[in-house]
């Protein structure tokens, strides 16, 4: 069977998301298939960058107009920053957007959470209201197994979670002194209660959401766990991820165009570099 072309109003619509296939299948602008032969061809928007405006012109910014500060690492003034675009970040969590049904599961999982992390009365709303707090991604799995059987390039994600937390406390320094680490791992025994004890001695609050839902009687379904964490990943302004990852390269796009501000992060590109 040939794809079909996704509808205008497949893709207008928030609750549907877009694949690659069917970003091809288009073939044009995105803004001009939606609008059909009715759009003033002379705006060259595909994908425009609400809420920010372009200068004199004081209009809504076309994506690929625009650039946002990446936040470094030992840099607090934001015109020491560099900048870079801002197309591939706003493109990426336009095609990665959740569902309805997705939203309302991610509801469901996430309600039970808040409450637990509420009676803690460990700050977290404000945390991640203000993106004060470090996204940890720890990919291993069977790329650990991948490694085990001589596929070395996989071998670079065989780390702890010190070894991330290592990357993150210098980040979270420079939030404000922040002290909120949100991790999301597909493997439980990285954030086992005797991992996660070192760090909470410090006085860091880690909420972890790996393989089992600590917080409800529901199961949780293969994608639940990748549905919750990057709903709550994409909050904070600072990453810790893994180059090999396309979670972790996703995570790090959705925080771009969540604040318009691209997240101090840590890829593990020179782990190595490290020993």
């Amino acid at each position: 069977v040939e794809p079909q072309k996704p509808s205008r109003e497949t893709v207008s619509s928030s609750d549907i998301p877009l694949g690659v296939q069917d970003i091809k299948l288009i073939g044009g602008t995105i803004r001009d298939y939606i609008a059909g032969e009715n759009e003033d061809k002379s705006d060259p928007c595909t994908l425009r960058a609400t809420p920010l405006e372009c200068g004199a012109r004081n209009s809504t910014c076309c994506a690929n107009e625009v650039e946002v500060p990446q936040n470094v690492l030992g840099s607090t003034s934001k015109e020491d920053r560099p900048n870079v675009g801002f197309l591939g970040s706003v493109l990426s969590s336009f095609m990665t957007r959740f569902n309805r049904k997705s939203r309302y599961r991610i509801a469901n999982l996430h309600q039970p959470r808040t409450k637990a992390m509420d009676k803690r009365n460990e700050g977290w709303e404000a945390a991640l209201a203000t993106g004060n707090c470090a996204t940890l991604h720890i990919r291993r799995g069977d790329n650990i197994d991948r490694c085990a059987n001589g596929n070395t390039q996989f071998c670079s994600m065989n780390l702890t979670l010190s070894d991330y937390m290592k990357k993150a406390t210098p980040m979270l320094e420079q939030l404000d002194d922040a002290k909120h680490v949100f991790v999301m791992t597909d493997d439980p025994e990285v954030v086992a209660d005797d991992k996660l004890e070192p760090w909470q001695e410090k006085g860091y609050y880690l909420e972890v959401v790996s393989g089992y839902n600590q917080y409800s009687q529901q199961t949780y379904d293969d994608w639940d766990p990748f549905i919750e964490s990057v709903h709550t990943g994409k909050a904070c302004r600072a990453l810790v991820g893994h180059y090999i990852s396309t979670v972790s390269k996703l995570l790090f796009e959705s925080i771009c165009a969540r604040y318009s501000e691209c997240p101090i992060h840590d890829m593990m590109e020179h782990v190595d570099d490290d020993d």
